[in-house]
């Protein structure tokens, strides 16, 4: 990936942004050839991936629209292999970018193939945040498919022809994009830090509420057996949102015993990363908590009282 040259071929279409995928995680198949299902409550897509299953209800659901109206739109079923989908609950990694808390352990988000040459990325910055915008090439360019524009995709090169908005199609089905880490690049270690590849769908479960639901003796049923309030929910590593950002804005506002922020101001995007994670272990090791960079009910309650007093 270092010294990856992204050419412009004849036909309009870009090099893909990688040749092959590695994938994080495999799984087995049974003897038929299909994965054995990791839950009960996970449905079997019928797709070429490692582990093509999603949680039951929604994602499930979300998923077979999606793949329908790319197809109906694209005029090709770019849906019909991705690079990940759902991944054991036991898998860990340390490689970059890939996230032991991952929404794909929840049955609830894709990656998709970057290996066609079909994909358009542009650049799409909201505040401190890094998204991208994923357009399609559609399969017929004689305009019975998609719209006319003219794109600046983030490889370098402009492009023009009928394409179809796929982040649009996503997002009005309810999956949405997440922002790249810091540090992202196009080439490199920082690759895998772009996210322009991955969809969620969570219906607002958080990871432990999702795990719960597929893996749990008394998981219940439906999703709304296990939803809980915000305040109740352990945040950790890769998950995103309001609740994260709420923890980040307190850990701005806690002084260490040298008077320095335990989280700069510039950290306080949303997104559960890394320094987010050091920051909690340090407040955890000053106050003698367990440290395990997870905001549980013991490290929330240390830091409501250290913010109450700002």
């Amino acid at each position: 990936m270092s010294d990856r040259d992204f050419t412009l071929n004849n036909d309009g279409t870009i090099r893909p942004f990688v040749d092959d995928v590695e994938y994080p995680y495999v799984a087995k198949p049974k003897g038929s050839g299909i994965p054995t299902p990791p839950s009960s409550h996970c449905v079997y897509m019928n797709i070429a991936a490692p582990m093509p299953f999603l949680r039951t209800g929604a994602p499930a659901d979300g998923f077979r629209k999606l793949r329908k109206a790319v197809i109906d739109g694209a005029g090709f079923d770019f849906l019909a292999r991705v690079a990940d989908m759902m991944r054991d609950k036991n898998f860990n990694s340390g490689k970059i970018g890939v996230a032991n808390r991952s929404r794909h352990k929840c049955g609830d988000a894709f990656d998709y193939d970057q290996t066609s040459n079909a994909i358009v990325v542009i650049s799409e910055p909201q505040g401190l945040q890094q998204f991208f915008r994923t357009w399609l090439r559609c399969a017929k360019q004689d305009g019975s498919l998609g719209i006319k524009v003219t794109l600046k995709d983030i490889r370098g090169h402009t492009v023009s022809g009928f394409y179809f908005d796929f982040t649009a199609c996503a997002e009005r089905l309810q999956w949405r994009r997440i922002p790249a880490w810091k540090g992202w690049s196009l080439r490199g270690s920082g690759y895998n830090k772009m996210e322009f590849w991955h969809y969620q769908l969570t219906e607002g479960l958080s990871f432990d509420e999702a795990m719960t639901f597929l893996y749990s003796v008394g998981g219940g049923n439906s999703v709304k057996d296990v939803r809980k309030p915000n305040v109740l929910r352990v945040l950790g590593l890769n998950d995103r949102g309001s609740a994260v950002r709420n923890l980040q804005d307190k850990l701005s506002r806690i002084v260490d015993e040298h008077g320095q922020s335990y989280l700069p101001r510039e950290e306080v995007d949303g997104v559960y990363g890394k320094v987010t994670q050091t920051a909690v272990k340090r407040l955890q090791e000053r106050f003698k908590l367990d440290v395990d960079g997870l905001v549980g009910t013991s490290t929330r309650q240390l830091i409501e009282t250290l913010t109450a007093k700002h």
